[in-house]
Protein backbone atom coordinates (compact mmCIF):
# COMPACT_ATOMS: atom_id res chain seq x y z
CA UNK A 1 0.00 0.00 0.00
CA UNK A 2 2.45 2.32 0.98
CA UNK A 3 4.11 1.89 -2.50
CA UNK A 4 1.36 2.50 -4.42
CA UNK A 5 1.25 6.09 -2.44
CA UNK A 6 5.28 6.69 -2.94
CA UNK A 7 5.70 6.61 -6.69
CA UNK A 8 2.95 8.78 -7.77
CA UNK A 9 3.93 10.91 -4.85
CA UNK A 10 7.79 11.12 -6.21
CA UNK A 11 6.37 11.06 -9.89
CA UNK A 12 4.09 14.29 -9.39
CA UNK A 13 7.24 16.14 -7.45
CA UNK A 14 9.53 15.41 -10.22
CA UNK A 15 7.17 17.00 -12.98
CA UNK A 16 6.56 20.07 -10.75
CA UNK A 17 10.35 20.37 -10.26
CA UNK A 18 11.06 20.26 -13.82
CA UNK A 19 8.42 22.97 -14.85
CA UNK A 20 9.87 25.16 -12.23
CA UNK A 21 12.99 24.89 -14.23
CA UNK A 22 14.15 28.02 -16.52
CA UNK A 23 16.69 27.97 -19.94
CA UNK A 24 19.50 29.96 -19.81
CA UNK A 25 18.98 33.62 -21.20
CA UNK A 26 20.48 33.54 -24.61
CA UNK A 27 21.46 37.24 -23.96
CA UNK A 28 23.00 36.85 -20.23
CA UNK A 29 25.05 34.39 -22.09
CA UNK A 30 26.43 36.26 -25.37
CA UNK A 31 27.39 38.91 -23.24
CA UNK A 32 29.29 36.96 -21.35
CA UNK A 33 31.39 35.42 -24.36
CA UNK A 34 31.96 39.14 -25.08
CA UNK A 35 33.27 40.24 -21.62
CA UNK A 36 35.17 37.01 -21.62
CA UNK A 37 37.24 37.95 -25.21
CA UNK A 38 37.35 41.62 -24.17
CA UNK A 39 39.14 40.64 -20.59
CA UNK A 40 41.37 38.61 -22.69
CA UNK A 41 42.21 41.04 -25.94
CA UNK A 42 45.61 42.84 -24.95
CA UNK A 43 44.37 45.31 -27.69
CA UNK A 44 41.42 46.40 -25.74
CA UNK A 45 43.49 47.28 -22.47
CA UNK A 46 46.12 49.20 -24.26
CA UNK A 47 43.51 51.43 -26.93
CA UNK A 48 40.42 51.23 -24.55
CA UNK A 49 41.22 50.96 -21.12
CA UNK A 50 38.35 52.94 -19.67
CA UNK A 51 36.06 51.15 -21.77
CA UNK A 52 37.11 47.87 -20.64
CA UNK A 53 36.72 48.91 -16.80
CA UNK A 54 33.18 50.69 -17.73
CA UNK A 55 32.15 46.69 -19.08
CA UNK A 56 33.82 45.52 -16.00
CA UNK A 57 31.40 47.70 -13.72
CA UNK A 58 28.54 46.68 -15.66
CA UNK A 59 29.74 43.11 -15.54
CA UNK A 60 29.74 43.44 -11.58
CA UNK A 61 26.70 44.87 -11.15
CA UNK A 62 24.75 42.82 -13.57
CA UNK A 63 26.40 39.37 -12.27
CA UNK A 64 26.17 40.33 -8.33
CA UNK A 65 22.26 39.79 -8.12
CA UNK A 66 22.43 36.13 -9.55
CA UNK A 67 25.58 35.62 -7.15
CA UNK A 68 24.07 37.29 -3.75
CA UNK A 69 20.45 35.16 -4.85
CA UNK A 70 22.49 31.99 -5.36
CA UNK A 71 24.28 32.99 -1.97
CA UNK A 72 21.34 32.99 -0.32
CA UNK A 73 20.11 29.91 -1.26
CA UNK A 74 22.80 28.00 0.10
CA UNK A 75 23.29 29.52 3.61
CA UNK A 76 20.96 31.12 6.17
CA UNK A 77 22.69 33.91 6.74
CA UNK A 78 22.29 36.83 4.55
CA UNK A 79 26.06 38.42 3.07
CA UNK A 80 27.20 41.75 4.13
Amino acid sequence: MRKQLMIPALLAMSVALAACSTPPNANLENARTNFSALQTNPQATKLAALETKDAANGWTRLTRPIAITKTRKKSTSWPT
